[in-house]
């Protein structure tokens, strides 16, 4: 949801930039997903969603970091472009990888419960999926709105205009929060038990009832 305000204010990206960003997401998208089998073979999905969301953190994190540490050159400089695509990369190749092998988990999942309730739950845990991800997707930009305006940031901004103090209030809101969520979303990853030999397991148990 703050991503294009990062972007344009943050960055100062002009709209040349943003759709070479946007056409970098969709490249690494692609390769996210043909990757994503291949790690998980050797991983496990666990393994594999972990990894993702580590070097998803990193290649998003790691543009701030430099410059928060003054090693990032100046905006307007090639190299601030460069950096940030690759990021971007990372970032977007990585969460393909945990994005596939979460689904690929859930359905997992299902022969989990199966063994141990007796009933097949395929629906409910897919359409519990589908609601969280329809709720981020409406409470993300809604997030973003009152970061927005815990910021004080201006109403019609316009790129090289608004107050470094917006800017630094802004960052010092969306950093920890995008923190928080990666720590989160590992800690919860971490919990989850079913690896190759309990799946294999389950799978026997259900062809033997």
């Amino acid at each position: 949801g703050l991503t294009i305000y990062i972007s344009l204010f943050f960055w100062e990206f002009s709209q040349a930039q943003l759709a070479m960003i946007a056409g970098v997401s969709a490249a690494a998208s692609l390769v996210g997903s043909v990757l994503a089998p291949q790690i998980a073979r050797r991983l496990g999905k666990k393994g594999a969603a972990l990894l993702g969301y580590f070097l998803g953190a990193l290649g998003e994190l790691t543009p701030y970091a430099l410059r928060l540490l003054n090693l990032m050159p100046p905006n307007g400089d090639d190299a601030v472009f460069q950096i940030l695509a690759i990021g971007r990369f990372v970032n977007v190749c990585s969460w393909s990888v945990t994005g596939i092998c979460i689904s690929a988990m859930i359905a997992d999942v299902v022969e989990d419960n199966a063994v141990r309730t007796g009933q097949r739950s395929e629906g409910f845990l897919f359409a519990a999926d589908s609601l969280f991800k329809k709720i981020a997707s409406a409470g993300g930009p809604a997030l973003a709105g009152l970061i927005l305006a815990a910021a004080q940031f201006p109403v019609g901004a316009k790129k090289g205009e608004v107050e470094p103090e917006v800017l630094l209030t802004l960052m010092m809101l969306y950093l920890p929060l995008l923190v928080a969520i990666y720590a989160a979303s590992m800690s919860i990853m971490a919990c989850y038990n079913i690896n190759r030999a309990s799946h294999a397991a389950n799978l026997e148990a259900l062809r033997r009832r």
